[in-house]
């Protein structure tokens, strides 16, 4: 148990929130009705509520949440009033988040002291559990057993960390049975395992999607750099070829050139005529004279 969920598990304890908390020593459910404001405070966090209470019955209104906790039907409703919905949760002596026989209480009486106006006796509350870890608080309590105040501190591992609770505007007055009841027109999401199992489904689901889009994208570029790859060999061959075509054709080419060169140097060759004069101007040397 970490050093803050055992704090907030000490002033749960002090606040007689769990079922089974009366059967520590001195923690004893309030024997009164009442309503008030509610203040917890710890580093870095405050949160207020309003607090109804009737034996066995407990409301606690909080921002955009309500919790009732029914002792009597063992039982913990979680509403959501802008959504009309609510889960349930079973509360019992075998639930172990509840369960404080692991830890040795010790409580003492300090003194009379008066808090918010009212007469109440201030306690200081120790708890240790099997590995040594010890959580002390001051508490003050009406002989009713209502729960003015409390200051818990602990150390857990090093890290020393505090909490405070304490109620205001307590009114001692019979409560609206209705305030313990689930309202008309709610309907039941399950229960708050079924949620974290929802939400642990849609995590796996999130993961699983989030890996094939990852997986298609990497088979996307593999594709992509094939093709890159194949349309760069298709350019080099192209150009090789090109290439390989111009150096033939100047092959081809080169001897005509040459051959061109030759007759320019020697003459152009003899036409028929003047074979024809000449052989005349021949007979006529031989036989003209």
């Amino acid at each position: 148990m970490t050093l803050r969920k055992a704090l907030a598990f000490f002033i749960l304890l002090a606040l007689s929130f769990l079922p089974n908390a009366s059967s520590a020593a001195g923690f004893e459910e309030p024997k009164v009705e009442y309503s008030a404001d509610s203040y917890f405070e710890s580093e870095g966090a405050s949160m207020k509520s309003k607090v109804s209470h009737a034996p066995g019955k407990e409301r606690r209104e909080m921002e955009g949440m309500v919790m009732i906790v029914r002792r009597d039907k063992k039982v913990v409703w979680q509403l959501m009033p802008e959504m009309k919905k609510y889960m349930e949760n079973p509360i019992g002596k075998d639930d172990k988040k509840s369960d404080i026989s692991d830890y040795k209480i010790e409580q003492t009486i300090v003194g009379p002291d008066v808090v918010e106006g009212m007469n109440t006796t201030k306690y200081k509350v120790v708890m240790t559990d099997k590995s040594g870890d010890r959580y002390t608080g001051l508490m003050w309590s009406t002989k009713d057993g209502i729960m003015v105040k409390l200051d818990a501190e602990g150390e857990h591992k090093g890290r020393k960390a505090k909490m405070k609770n304490y109620l205001r505007n307590i009114k001692i007055a019979r409560q609206d049975p209705k305030l313990f009841e689930i309202p008309a027109g709610y309907t039941s999401m399950g229960s708050v395992m079924d949620m974290f199992k929802g939400a642990q489904e849609e995590s796996q689901k999130a993961q699983e999607e989030a890996a094939r889009k990852a997986k298609e994208a990497e088979a996307k570029k593999a594709k992509e750099e094939a093709a890159r790859k194949k349309a760069e060999e298709e350019r080099d061959y192209t150009a090789s070829e090109r290439d390989y075509t111009s150096g033939e054709r100047d092959y081809t080419s080169s001897p005509r050139k040459k051959t061109t060169s030759t007759s320019t140097s020697t003459g152009a060759a003899p036409s028929a005529s003047d074979t024809a004069k000449d052989t005349a101007k021949k007979l006529w040397k031989l036989f003209g004279k």
